[in-house]
């Protein structure tokens, strides 16, 4: 039996030399050569020193209670590791280069313990402001408060319980005695001070155990509020990637005792400026922290900040509660979106407009500026523009046709008229006697003479008109916003006006002139709105002025208008046609002598017809198309 016992201890000494010897060939620190004496020395101190003079990572159990007595003299840091294992009956445990010293287990039952790595902590001690920092994330309670004490120079001891817990707590200058209540409450310690100024940390008997993963139901009694007393019980547990989740079931629960007691338990550092006033009676599953502040404060007069860790708890304008957040907008202009947030929810809450980056400044409690932010977001979308192409085609055609023949008697007429292209001539009696005089010498017959004042007029004519009117102007417009377009043409006439006024025996008359002016315009007003199914509901409103020739000399120019006013919904990228308009006008007048006017060919010289045609027709050809970028 004791020969199989030792062949199993000098089958794990080699087991442990063959692993130093692998790790030091990454690790130098191990083939250094030390020299050592102690006397009545704790292991774990030799062992400590060795690490921090050669550069090792050892970790080592502090259940370990054993005093050495040794004099090393040149002997490598490997060997001396090794010797010690087997004297003691130690094990170390590898884990990349970090060696974990602890009393080997024959039995092998229990669990090898993971070690931890070692790594700076993030403490620091302003002695002038006496102002503590520090940012510990899973560290060893006991390693902190060492370098605590060395950082600071106070005296501060942890009671047993407590040299192997692991803490996490944030605090940025904050004096002494706060920031070691904050590390305290932060992870359910008790702290005292002696009157010599002693600080000790102890476990806090009248807390839970730290929540671990899976889940923990914690059941409380309703604490008496003013007018109600209820149960509630919470749970607590953990997501894949180590999130706190809270379940909640309370009925007529101060809000404050669950923000304390979940807090608590989370081991999440809070501040309390205002205490939450009122009863709530609520029941939900798996949702986080912050979540669980939100429903819990939503609809009162408080509010949360969280800084760096630590959430401050109190009423919504309290200063340092205060947010201030930039809200950028993408597609929207920002002064068009600040006159239409809605009045609940700019209650209580400032909200400016910074045009030169079109954001908006929200200045209020974190829950109201994550309500405006939220309503910004959900209209803040691409505005579709609208390309609107309008054809007007304008079409005029007309034809007159005139012939006669005109005598009568008549003063001053002289020989006037054209000839080309058409025939509009005046005889005069002198003219026509002349011409009766070559007919009658001629000796074929003799038509006489007629009187000086008698005239002869010969018309024979034909007018056509034919005109067409194309114009094509492109408007662009924002859906739901009009666009217009106004072409026009401006003429001006001569008004006088006289003023008659009397005077003493006589009356004097003053005359005034103004010029003053008419329009003929061209306008387009059209409102696009862009709907769901890609159409386009355009409402449309359109003019059309031109000017006619006046009716008398002197007479402002007349005006003639055609007006469109029509709502329609056409498809994106159709045309549709509206107006169609069209006049037609015939006219066929005359005189003449009575039976001999109806004669043909007799009739050109007895009678003066006048014939007219006119048609006019007016279009508008809309074709709108969207555009979404």
């Amino acid at each position: 039996m004791f020969f199989t016992y030792v062949a199993l201890s000098q089958t794990r000494v080699d087991e442990l030399k063959k692993k130093l010897d692998e790790l030091s060939k990454i690790t130098s620190g191990l083939n250094d050569t030390a020299s050592v004496s102690v006397s009545n020395t704790p292991i774990q101190e030799l062992l400590r020193a060795m690490a921090d003079a050669h550069e090792l990572n050892i970790s080592v159990d502090p259940g370990l209670n054993i005093l050495i007595t040794y004099n090393f003299s040149k002997e490598t840091v490997g060997n001396i590791l090794l010797f010690l294992c087997k004297q003691y009956n130690l094990d170390i445990l590898f884990t990349g280069s970090i060696m974990s010293v602890q009393t080997y287990d024959s039995s092998e039952q229990n669990k090898i313990k993971p070690a931890f790595i070692a790594k700076e902590l993030k403490i620091e001690y302003d002695k002038v402001n006496n102002f503590l920092s520090f940012d510990l994330k899973n560290d060893s309670l006991d390693k902190a408060i060492k370098k605590i004490v060395q950082l600071t120079g106070k005296n501060i001891s942890l009671s047993p319980e407590l040299q192997n817990e692991r803490v996490s707590a944030f605090v940025y200058n904050m004096n002494f005695d706060g920031a070691i209540n904050m590390l305290s409450v932060s992870n359910d310690f008790s702290i005292s001070k002696t009157k010599d100024n002693f600080y000790i940390l102890s476990k806090n008997t009248t807390g839970g155990a730290p929540v671990k993963s899976g889940q923990e139901r914690i059941q409380k009694p309703g604490r008496p509020s003013n007018t109600s007393m209820g149960q509630w019980d919470f749970s607590v547990q953990t997501d894949s990637s180590g999130k706190y989740l809270v379940s909640v079931t309370a009925s007529d629960v101060p809000i404050i005792d669950i923000i304390t007691d979940v807090s608590t338990k989370l081991k999440t550092p809070y501040f309390i400026f205002d205490k939450p006033e009122g009863d709530i009676t609520s029941n939900f599953s798996n949702i986080g922290y912050d979540d669980m502040l939100n429903f819990l404060l939503q609809g009162t007069d408080y509010t949360f900040k969280k800084t760096d860790n630590i959430y401050f708890i109190g009423k919504r304008g309290l200063e340092g509660l205060r947010n201030t957040k930039v809200v950028k907008l993408v597609h929207r202009s920002a002064d068009t979106v600040a006159a239409i947030i809605p009045k609940e929810l700019n209650q209580n809450i400032q909200i400016q407009t910074f045009p030169e980056l079109n954001s908006l400044i929200v200045t209020g409690s974190t829950h109201q500026i994550s309500d405006v932010e939220n309503f910004i977001r959900s209209i803040d979308k691409t505005v579709p523009m609208v390309l609107i192409e309008i054809i007007v085609i304008d079409v005029l055609r007309s034809r007159t046709t005139k012939s006669g023949i005109k005598a009568g008697i008549a003063d001053s007429i002289i020989n006037a008229g054209k000839i080309l292209p058409e025939i509009d001539y005046t005889l005069s009696s002198e003219a026509l006697n002349k011409a009766l005089s070559a007919v009658g010498n001629t000796g074929i017959i003799n038509l006489g003479r007629v009187t000086p004042k008698f005239y002869l007029s010969i018309q024979a004519s034909e007018n056509k008109g034919d005109i067409k009117i194309r114009s094509t102007p492109y408007l662009a417009t924002l859906n739901g916003h009009s666009a217009n377009m106004k072409i026009g043409e401006t003429k001006y006439y001569l008004e006088e006006q006289a003023t008659f006024q009397p005077i003493v025996g006589n009356v004097s008359t003053v005359s005034n002139k103004i010029f003053k002016s008419i329009n003929a315009d061209l306008s387009i007003a059209i409102k696009p709105v862009v709907s769901g199914d890609d159409c386009v509901t355009l409402d449309i409103v359109t003019e059309f002025s031109k000017f006619l020739e006046p009716e008398f000399k002197g007479a402002p120019p007349g005006k003639t208008t055609r007006q469109f006013k029509s709502d329609i919904r056409v498809k994106n990228d159709e045309m549709v046609m509206l107006g169609g308009l069209e006049e037609k006008s015939r006219s066929d007048t005359g005189s003449g002598v009575p039976f001999l006017s109806r004669i043909p060919i007799i009739n050109w010289f007895f009678s003066d017809k006048t014939n007219s045609r006119r048609r006019s027709k007016l279009q508008i050809y809309i074709h709108p198309t969207i555009i979404y970028s």
